[in-house]
């Protein structure tokens, strides 16, 4: 984990046949963001981001 809470993973899988190739990926990008305001202690300016992202394709031969 980095600061401010940040995280990343990611992953992929891929194969093929005589006829058909495939690929999988997933990946995500997280962080908690951080509290610019010490006065606020109530909401803890929750600024946090995440992105998900998953891409996939087939390819015929």
């Amino acid at each position: 984990m980095g600061g401010f809470g940040t995280e990343q993973f990611a992953g992929n899988i891929s194969g093929k046949s005589d006829t058909v190739g495939y690929f999988f990926s997933a990946t995500n990008y997280e962080t908690d963001g951080y509290n610019t305001r010490k006065s606020d202690t109530l909401l803890a300016d929750d600024d946090g981001y995440e992105k998900p992202l998953f891409t996939e394709g087939l390819n015929f031969s």
